[in-house]
């Protein structure tokens, strides 16, 4: 349960350094920081000391830089995969900031479409089967991708859904290329001997 680093070393087997682990007020422990972590402890393997900290000891802004900083690092980290577009590296950056804004921390590892996108991808797909959701079938909808794993997943592996999220996305793009497209047209000549 608990994460263990690897050691950066270039030996063919990892060593083991460290196992850190998140806990919450009754003291149930996790591998990830959760909504309910009131503390974190790092046990070092080779020798087993222990050091941790839990989050009252700080001050309020400790606790808001630390706060930031782990937001930053965690939508950062969205963007590192190989072979990334740019607009992908974006589109990743701006759904973990979707995830964090509507309450949830634990899903970080995930990258992939925004939650309204999926949503949106849901109402195109019933709409064009003329059934149309109401307003309490979309706050299901997306009650639901915010809490169901295994809901959110099923929603993923839809080809219908991906399709309607390409689209999405497609549609998103091309409202970005139109608009800077469109400050371009007003801007003054590109000065190309400067750029050389």
């Amino acid at each position: 349960m608990a994460h263990i680093d690897n050691d950066a070393s270039t030996s063919s087997k990892r060593a083991e350094k460290t196992v850190r682990v998140f806990s919450n007020a009754d003291g149930e422990k996790s591998a990830r920081a959760k909504l309910d972590s009131v503390r974190f402890d790092v046990t070092f393997v080779e020798n087993g000391a222990t050091v941790g900290l839990a989050f009252d000891e700080l001050s309020a802004e400790v606790q808001r830089a630390a706060a930031l900083y782990g937001i930053m690092t965690s939508v950062t980290n969205t963007v590192g995969a190989k072979g990334l577009s740019v607009q992908e590296m974006v589109d990743n950056a701006e759904a973990r900031l979707e995830v964090i804004r509507g309450g949830l921390w634990s899903s970080e590892s995930k990258v992939g479409a925004r939650t309204s996108d999926y949503v949106e991808a849901l109402i195109r797909v019933f709409t064009a089967k003329g059934r149309a959701p109401d307003e309490a079938q979309v706050a299901s909808w997306k009650a639901r991708l915010a809490s169901d794993e295994a809901y959110r997943t099923a929603v993923e592996a839809d080809v219908k859904i991906q399709a309607a999220v390409a689209a999405i996305r497609s549609e998103r793009a091309q409202a970005k290329l139109a608009e800077a497209a469109e400050k371009a047209k007003g801007a003054e000549d590109t000065n190309l001997d400067a750029l050389a």
